[in-house]
Protein backbone atom coordinates (compact mmCIF):
# COMPACT_ATOMS: atom_id res chain seq x y z
CA UNK A 1 0.00 0.00 0.00
CA UNK A 2 1.20 3.25 -1.32
CA UNK A 3 1.36 6.24 1.56
CA UNK A 4 1.44 9.84 -0.07
CA UNK A 5 3.58 12.77 0.67
CA UNK A 6 1.21 13.87 3.29
CA UNK A 7 0.84 10.74 5.20
CA UNK A 8 4.89 11.01 5.45
CA UNK A 9 4.31 14.39 6.67
CA UNK A 10 1.64 13.48 9.34
CA UNK A 11 4.24 10.55 10.14
CA UNK A 12 7.09 12.95 11.14
CA UNK A 13 5.03 15.71 13.13
CA UNK A 14 3.75 12.44 14.52
CA UNK A 15 6.86 11.58 15.83
CA UNK A 16 7.90 14.73 16.58
CA UNK A 17 4.38 15.19 18.96
CA UNK A 18 5.18 12.11 20.60
CA UNK A 19 8.57 13.74 21.70
CA UNK A 20 6.82 16.99 22.42
CA UNK A 21 4.12 14.99 24.66
CA UNK A 22 7.28 13.24 26.45
CA UNK A 23 8.68 16.23 27.11
CA UNK A 24 5.56 17.77 28.85
CA UNK A 25 4.51 14.68 30.74
CA UNK A 26 8.24 15.31 32.17
CA UNK A 27 8.16 18.99 32.68
CA UNK A 28 4.54 18.11 34.65
CA UNK A 29 6.24 16.22 37.28
CA UNK A 30 8.83 18.55 38.28
CA UNK A 31 8.32 20.62 41.30
CA UNK A 32 5.22 23.20 40.94
CA UNK A 33 7.51 25.52 43.44
CA UNK A 34 10.48 25.57 40.59
CA UNK A 35 7.82 26.53 37.94
CA UNK A 36 6.54 29.66 40.07
CA UNK A 37 9.88 30.49 40.44
CA UNK A 38 10.47 30.13 37.24
CA UNK A 39 7.69 31.91 35.88
CA UNK A 40 8.84 35.06 38.80
CA UNK A 41 12.34 35.28 37.12
CA UNK A 42 10.36 35.30 33.64
CA UNK A 43 8.63 38.25 34.90
CA UNK A 44 11.35 40.29 36.33
CA UNK A 45 13.34 39.92 33.22
CA UNK A 46 10.20 40.76 30.89
CA UNK A 47 9.81 44.22 32.90
CA UNK A 48 11.03 46.47 30.47
CA UNK A 49 14.31 48.73 31.30
CA UNK A 50 14.52 52.01 29.60
CA UNK A 51 18.40 52.10 30.27
CA UNK A 52 19.50 49.15 27.58
CA UNK A 53 20.32 49.61 23.77
CA UNK A 54 18.26 47.63 21.03
CA UNK A 55 21.47 45.31 21.23
CA UNK A 56 21.72 45.00 25.03
CA UNK A 57 17.94 44.19 24.16
CA UNK A 58 18.44 41.77 21.85
CA UNK A 59 21.16 39.75 23.80
CA UNK A 60 18.83 39.65 26.54
CA UNK A 61 16.04 38.03 24.79
CA UNK A 62 18.75 35.94 22.84
CA UNK A 63 20.02 34.91 26.77
CA UNK A 64 16.38 34.11 27.79
CA UNK A 65 15.71 32.05 24.44
CA UNK A 66 18.72 29.55 25.08
CA UNK A 67 17.85 29.34 28.77
CA UNK A 68 14.47 27.88 27.74
CA UNK A 69 15.89 26.10 25.04
CA UNK A 70 18.37 24.69 27.89
CA UNK A 71 15.58 23.96 30.55
CA UNK A 72 13.56 21.95 27.53
CA UNK A 73 16.25 19.93 26.07
CA UNK A 74 17.35 18.60 30.44
CA UNK A 75 13.95 17.51 30.71
CA UNK A 76 13.80 14.87 27.22
CA UNK A 77 14.34 11.69 28.55
CA UNK A 78 16.33 10.38 25.37
CA UNK A 79 19.62 10.21 26.92
CA UNK A 80 20.86 8.67 30.02
CA UNK A 81 23.34 9.66 32.87
CA UNK A 82 25.89 7.80 31.16
CA UNK A 83 25.28 8.92 27.36
CA UNK A 84 24.97 12.94 29.34
CA UNK A 85 28.41 12.54 30.98
CA UNK A 86 30.17 11.49 27.54
CA UNK A 87 28.65 14.21 25.81
CA UNK A 88 29.49 16.57 28.47
CA UNK A 89 33.03 15.33 28.46
CA UNK A 90 33.03 15.54 24.56
CA UNK A 91 32.04 19.38 24.92
CA UNK A 92 34.84 19.96 26.98
CA UNK A 93 37.24 18.37 24.83
CA UNK A 94 35.75 20.89 22.29
CA UNK A 95 36.37 23.71 24.35
CA UNK A 96 32.73 24.10 25.02
CA UNK A 97 32.62 25.13 28.81
CA UNK A 98 29.44 26.89 29.05
CA UNK A 99 27.08 25.70 31.91
CA UNK A 100 24.21 24.96 29.97
CA UNK A 101 26.35 23.53 26.59
CA UNK A 102 25.34 20.37 27.41
CA UNK A 103 21.61 21.24 27.09
CA UNK A 104 22.00 23.17 24.21
CA UNK A 105 23.61 20.35 22.76
CA UNK A 106 20.97 18.04 23.62
CA UNK A 107 18.74 20.38 22.36
CA UNK A 108 20.11 20.58 19.04
CA UNK A 109 20.67 17.38 18.40
CA UNK A 110 16.61 17.14 18.90
CA UNK A 111 15.48 19.88 16.53
CA UNK A 112 18.35 18.82 14.02
CA UNK A 113 16.33 15.34 14.29
CA UNK A 114 13.14 16.20 13.85
CA UNK A 115 13.60 19.07 11.21
CA UNK A 116 15.94 16.10 8.87
CA UNK A 117 12.70 13.96 9.60
CA UNK A 118 10.17 16.68 8.04
CA UNK A 119 12.27 17.45 5.60
CA UNK A 120 12.42 13.47 4.65
CA UNK A 121 8.83 13.27 4.46
CA UNK A 122 8.20 16.03 2.66
CA UNK A 123 11.08 15.26 -0.12
CA UNK A 124 9.20 11.71 -0.25
CA UNK A 125 6.66 13.01 -3.08
CA UNK A 126 9.54 13.79 -5.29
CA UNK A 127 12.33 10.28 -4.48
CA UNK A 128 12.35 7.50 -6.46
CA UNK A 129 9.21 5.20 -7.04
CA UNK A 130 10.64 2.19 -4.72
CA UNK A 131 10.80 5.42 -1.75
CA UNK A 132 6.95 6.26 -1.99
CA UNK A 133 5.94 3.15 -0.88
CA UNK A 134 4.76 2.66 2.56
CA UNK A 135 7.93 1.17 4.14
CA UNK A 136 10.24 2.97 1.93
CA UNK A 137 9.36 5.82 2.88
CA UNK A 138 8.83 4.51 6.83
CA UNK A 139 12.65 4.10 6.21
CA UNK A 140 13.35 7.45 4.47
CA UNK A 141 12.04 9.47 7.35
CA UNK A 142 13.67 7.33 10.29
CA UNK A 143 16.99 7.85 7.86
CA UNK A 144 15.88 11.46 8.30
CA UNK A 145 16.11 11.31 12.04
CA UNK A 146 18.74 9.46 12.83
CA UNK A 147 21.11 11.48 10.59
CA UNK A 148 19.66 14.29 12.12
CA UNK A 149 20.32 13.12 15.53
CA UNK A 150 24.15 12.09 14.93
CA UNK A 151 25.08 15.12 12.63
CA UNK A 152 25.94 17.20 15.80
CA UNK A 153 28.22 14.22 17.27
CA UNK A 154 29.83 14.50 13.39
CA UNK A 155 30.48 18.18 13.77
CA UNK A 156 31.47 17.79 17.20
CA UNK A 157 33.96 15.21 16.48
CA UNK A 158 35.52 17.06 13.77
CA UNK A 159 35.76 20.19 15.67
CA UNK A 160 37.71 17.59 18.85
CA UNK A 161 40.10 16.61 16.10
CA UNK A 162 40.84 19.87 14.97
CA UNK A 163 41.20 21.12 18.28
CA UNK A 164 43.67 18.56 19.34
CA UNK A 165 45.98 18.61 16.53
CA UNK A 166 46.28 22.62 16.82
CA UNK A 167 46.99 22.00 20.85
CA UNK A 168 49.64 19.52 19.28
CA UNK A 169 51.06 21.37 17.07
CA UNK A 170 52.03 24.05 20.25
CA UNK A 171 53.27 21.14 22.75
CA UNK A 172 57.12 21.69 21.83
CA UNK A 173 56.59 25.64 22.62
CA UNK A 174 55.34 24.77 25.47
CA UNK A 175 58.15 22.62 26.25
CA UNK A 176 60.86 24.91 25.98
CA UNK A 177 59.41 27.58 27.28
CA UNK A 178 59.05 25.55 30.77
CA UNK A 179 62.40 25.14 30.72
CA UNK A 180 63.22 28.91 30.47
CA UNK A 181 60.21 29.42 33.14
CA UNK A 182 61.95 26.64 35.64
CA UNK A 183 65.52 27.60 35.21
CA UNK A 184 64.15 31.31 35.85
CA UNK A 185 62.85 30.01 39.07
CA UNK A 186 59.43 29.57 38.54
CA UNK A 187 57.24 27.43 40.36
CA UNK A 188 55.09 24.93 38.05
CA UNK A 189 51.79 26.44 38.58
CA UNK A 190 53.20 29.94 38.08
CA UNK A 191 55.04 28.83 34.82
CA UNK A 192 52.02 27.47 33.42
CA UNK A 193 50.37 30.83 33.69
CA UNK A 194 53.39 32.99 32.73
CA UNK A 195 53.16 30.61 29.65
CA UNK A 196 49.38 30.66 29.49
CA UNK A 197 49.89 34.23 28.68
CA UNK A 198 52.97 33.94 25.90
CA UNK A 199 51.27 31.38 24.03
CA UNK A 200 47.88 33.06 23.54
CA UNK A 201 48.75 34.91 19.99
CA UNK A 202 50.37 31.46 18.85
CA UNK A 203 47.68 28.67 20.19
CA UNK A 204 45.16 30.24 22.03
CA UNK A 205 43.60 26.59 22.38
CA UNK A 206 46.48 25.43 24.70
CA UNK A 207 46.66 28.90 26.27
CA UNK A 208 43.41 28.23 27.67
CA UNK A 209 44.05 24.55 28.74
CA UNK A 210 46.53 26.54 30.41
CA UNK A 211 45.14 29.06 32.02
CA UNK A 212 42.55 26.42 33.80
CA UNK A 213 45.37 24.07 34.46
CA UNK A 214 46.94 27.12 36.53
CA UNK A 215 43.78 27.51 38.24
CA UNK A 216 43.23 23.77 39.56
CA UNK A 217 46.91 23.50 40.60
CA UNK A 218 46.29 27.05 42.74
CA UNK A 219 43.03 25.39 43.80
CA UNK A 220 44.41 22.17 44.75
CA UNK A 221 47.71 22.40 45.95
CA UNK A 222 48.66 19.73 44.18
CA UNK A 223 50.52 19.90 40.33
CA UNK A 224 49.77 16.35 40.28
CA UNK A 225 45.44 17.09 39.95
CA UNK A 226 45.69 19.41 37.52
CA UNK A 227 48.30 18.07 35.43
CA UNK A 228 46.30 14.40 35.54
CA UNK A 229 42.97 16.92 34.40
CA UNK A 230 45.04 18.62 31.86
CA UNK A 231 45.64 15.47 29.71
CA UNK A 232 42.00 13.88 30.63
CA UNK A 233 40.38 16.97 29.19
CA UNK A 234 42.36 17.33 26.05
CA UNK A 235 43.38 13.67 25.09
CA UNK A 236 46.58 14.88 23.55
CA UNK A 237 49.39 12.23 23.89
CA UNK A 238 52.10 14.93 24.07
CA UNK A 239 50.35 16.36 26.65
CA UNK A 240 49.60 13.33 28.51
CA UNK A 241 52.92 12.41 28.19
CA UNK A 242 54.56 15.73 29.53
CA UNK A 243 51.68 15.49 32.85
CA UNK A 244 53.36 12.07 33.70
CA UNK A 245 56.96 12.67 33.33
CA UNK A 246 56.36 16.29 35.68
CA UNK A 247 54.78 14.41 38.14
CA UNK A 248 57.38 11.52 38.15
CA UNK A 249 59.60 14.19 38.83
CA UNK A 250 58.17 15.78 41.25
CA UNK A 251 57.47 12.63 43.41
CA UNK A 252 61.19 10.73 42.96
CA UNK A 253 62.99 14.38 42.66
CA UNK A 254 64.17 14.02 39.38
CA UNK A 255 65.47 17.59 37.94
CA UNK A 256 62.43 19.05 36.14
CA UNK A 257 64.56 20.63 33.69
CA UNK A 258 66.84 17.66 33.06
CA UNK A 259 63.28 15.61 32.38
CA UNK A 260 61.51 18.71 30.02
CA UNK A 261 64.52 19.07 27.91
CA UNK A 262 64.45 15.27 27.76
CA UNK A 263 61.08 14.94 26.58
CA UNK A 264 61.04 18.47 24.62
CA UNK A 265 64.21 16.00 22.41
CA UNK A 266 61.74 12.72 22.02
CA UNK A 267 58.43 15.00 20.75
CA UNK A 268 60.88 16.57 18.23
CA UNK A 269 62.02 13.32 17.37
CA UNK A 270 58.70 11.93 16.76
CA UNK A 271 57.35 14.44 14.75
CA UNK A 272 60.86 13.93 12.46
CA UNK A 273 59.74 10.47 12.50
CA UNK A 274 55.95 11.03 11.01
CA UNK A 275 57.25 13.65 8.64
CA UNK A 276 59.81 11.33 7.24
CA UNK A 277 57.05 8.55 7.16
CA UNK A 278 54.79 10.89 5.37
CA UNK A 279 57.33 11.45 2.78
CA UNK A 280 57.76 7.90 2.01
CA UNK A 281 53.77 7.54 1.95
CA UNK A 282 53.88 10.01 -0.68
CA UNK A 283 55.05 8.06 -3.76
CA UNK A 284 52.21 5.15 -3.15
CA UNK A 285 49.60 7.96 -2.76
CA UNK A 286 50.61 9.48 -6.07
CA UNK A 287 50.46 6.42 -7.94
CA UNK A 288 46.66 6.23 -8.77
CA UNK A 289 46.58 10.22 -9.78
CA UNK A 290 49.49 9.83 -11.90
CA UNK A 291 47.43 6.98 -13.59
CA UNK A 292 44.43 8.39 -14.00
CA UNK A 293 45.51 11.95 -14.88
CA UNK A 294 48.46 11.88 -17.12
CA UNK A 295 49.03 8.28 -18.37
CA UNK A 296 45.67 8.94 -20.23
CA UNK A 297 47.26 12.02 -21.98
CA UNK A 298 50.88 10.14 -22.38
CA UNK A 299 49.18 7.65 -24.26
CA UNK A 300 47.08 9.66 -26.57
CA UNK A 301 49.82 11.20 -28.03
CA UNK A 302 51.87 8.58 -28.49
CA UNK A 303 49.28 6.17 -29.96
CA UNK A 304 47.36 9.19 -31.26
CA UNK A 305 49.31 9.24 -34.67
CA UNK A 306 49.27 5.61 -35.16
CA UNK A 307 45.48 5.37 -34.97
CA UNK A 308 44.79 8.36 -37.16
CA UNK A 309 46.93 6.89 -39.87
CA UNK A 310 45.47 3.38 -39.67
CA UNK A 311 42.34 5.17 -40.22
CA UNK A 312 43.07 6.88 -43.10
CA UNK A 313 44.75 4.20 -44.42
CA UNK A 314 41.85 2.05 -44.23
CA UNK A 315 39.70 5.00 -45.29
CA UNK A 316 41.74 4.70 -48.75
Amino acid sequence: MEMQTGDMIGLALALNSLMLAALVLSFIRRNQGRIARRARDEARLSRPDSHQTPVEEAQRHGARLLRTAARLADRIPLFDSRQRRKFTDQLLTAGFRHPLALQLFIAAKVAMGGGAALLAAIMTGHAPTPLQTGVGAVALVLGGLVAGLLLPEALLSLRISRRRTAIDRAVPDLLDLLVICTNAGYSLGASIRRISGELHAVSPELAAELTITADDISVHADPATGLRNLARRTGVTSLGSMATTLIHSQRYGTPITQSLRTLARTERRARILAMEEKGAKLSTKITIPMMVLILPGVFLLIAGPTFLNIVEAFGK
